[in-house]
Order: C-alpha cells, then structure tokens, then sequence
C-alpha cells in the first residue's frame, strides 16, 4: 500500500489516524478478517503505542472508527 499526502507533518487533523483506521478495514477486508469498530480502535491504540510510538486517545480514534460518511 502506497499513499501519500500533502498534508505537512504534525497539521493533519487525525488524518494519519483515519488513514490507519482506513488501512486497518481494507486489509480485514482483503482477508475477509471480521472486525468490529471496538476491534479497530484498540488495535488502532495499540499500533500507536507499539510502534508508532506516538499515543492516540482511545477517544480520539474511537470517534473516528465511528464515523460514517
């Protein structure tokens, strides 16, 4: 997966979230992998935590997990 952005580094608004939260659904999806909103956002928090190393509320991405457009 490539993507790229205009957008300058650290003014996105929690669009590096919702790109992760994008990724997350698109790669459950390409394996037929079931996950429910609340799985998203704790593995969301847990991608933040572990290897971003750049902690997102649980709130933050809950909101965004739930978003719909």
């Amino acid at each position: 997966m490539l993507v790229t952005s205009d957008i300058p580094e650290g003014r996105g608004a929690g669009s590096s979230s919702a790109l992760q939260i994008a990724a997350l659904r698109a790669i459950a999806a390409a394996f037929e992998y079931r996950l429910t909103d609340d799985d998203v956002t704790a593995l969301a928090q847990r991608i933040d935590r572990d290897i971003v190393h750049a902690p997102t509320s649980a709130g933050t991405l809950s909101a965004l997990v739930h978003a719909r457009a």
